[in-house]
């Protein structure tokens, strides 16, 4: 008995029970086994001592602990070397509200990867593989985004990401270290340049990019918006307002660049070679150049959403250089339901740089846009200022 126990934890053991205001029946061995077993059978509390906590999960994503967090949860429960009984419990208890039914339905045999099959086709991700990527390279930090958040965010989709099989470990970090820094506002992105030059590594370049945000006072104000009624009607007039300010802007930009090109071009007494342009442009149907994707990758475009997408021109028109507006086109992967903002741009043949094409999904389904698909079209248009 000596080399089973020592004086000093039977002396513990019995401290314990006594504390407890218990008094085991140990007569013989088998009484006090039997005593035990009827203990544990009949007092919850017993049990529940030893009980692994796992936060509460009922279904309900607003008010509730999200279903990616619960899981977590389970996965690092099981990597602690609990018995299968053990988890097993601890996972029933944590569920609530109909989410507490998925187990009960499969039955008590039902084994913990049984469970969690069942939780993942009820409350799992169902995001398609091509989307979640679609939605991490077109993400940008927002105006009312930090950077922790805006890291944060970028983590949260890649890792979702990733739990469907679709991104590699070892691809996590350049991934992330790239698209955070290309995703930056412009005026911090002007600043943290240089740090993205040196530093590779994801964490060490968000705890730098931090440090710059605090040293630059560039943190963006939380001011408090006025409650508004979300309804597809106000966001379909938010997004037309948005249309109108960068079309206005583009024009005021342009305007005194287009007066001069006029005086330097000479439009008004048009040479032969203009004028057999304008003749090739009527038989074009008014169309300068069409413009393709120039992204690599497939562009999802989720609903109520708005996405840049680069483009570049094809098929051009010997043309003179010329005041132009992106218009939509036949044959072009772009739904009529979505809007393709019409930016004022300089045409010129010889021109090789990326068009910017300002897409706003206004609709209620996802557009995907393949690369080098047809998006829209350059037609000449005339600036007229006032005298």
């Amino acid at each position: 008995m000596s080399d089973y126990l020592s004086k000093d934890e039977i002396s513990n053991i019995v401290m314990a029970f006594k504390e407890m205001d218990l008094k085991p029946c140990a007569q013989t061995p088998d009484d006090f086994k039997t005593w035990m077993e009827d203990y544990k059978d009949t007092d919850d509390d017993l049990w529940n001592a030893y009980l692994p906590r796992i936060s509460a999960f009922s279904g309900d994503a607003k008010t509730g602990t999200p279903y990616d967090l619960w899981r977590y949860e389970v996965q690092c429960l099981i990597k602690t070397g609990h018995t299968h009984e053990t988890i097993t419990m601890a996972i029933r208890r944590s569920l609530r509200g109909d989410a507490s039914k998925v187990p009960m339905r499969l039955g008590p045999e039902a084994t913990i990867d049984d469970i969690i099959d069942k939780m993942d086709s009820i409350y799992g991700s169902v995001d398609q593989p091509e989307a979640l990527l679609g939605q991490f390279y077109t993400a940008r930090q927002q105006d009312d985004e930090d950077v922790a958040t805006w890291a944060c965010r970028l983590e949260e989709i890649l890792s979702k990401a990733k739990n469907r099989k679709n991104v590699t470990e070892e691809n996590i970090n350049d991934m992330l270290t790239s698209k955070f820094f290309d995703g930056l506002r412009p005026e911090m992105k002007n600043i943290v340049r240089y740090k993205k030059d040196t530093i590779t590594d994801f964490h060490s370049l968000l705890k730098a990019t931090r440090e710059i945000e605090n040293q630059h006072n560039l943190k963006p104000s939380l001011k408090k918006k006025p409650p508004t009624q979300a309804t597809s009607k106000s966001t379909t007039t938010t997004v037309e307002n948005r249309q109108i300010q960068q079309l206005t802007a583009l024009v005021k930009q342009l305007s005194q660049d287009v007066k001069a090109l006029k005086e330097d071009r000479n439009f008004d007494q048009p040479s032969t070679n203009i004028q057999w342009s304008l003749t090739e442009l009527e038989r074009q149907h008014n169309r300068l150049a069409l413009v393709k994707s120039a992204e690599t990758k497939p562009i999802i475009i989720q609903p109520n959403t708005e996405v840049v997408i680069k483009g570049y021109m094809d098929k051009m028109l010997p043309y003179p250089s010329t005041v132009s507006m992106l218009h939509a086109t036949s044959n072009s992967v772009i739904p009529y339901d979505l809007d393709i903002v019409q930016a004022i741009i300089t045409y010129d043949q010889n021109q090789r740089d990326d068009i910017p094409v300002h897409i706003s999904n206004i609709s209620t389904r996802t557009v995907t846009v393949a690369p080098r698909a047809l998006l829209c079209e350059l037609q000449p248009v005339t600036i007229t200022t006032e005298q």
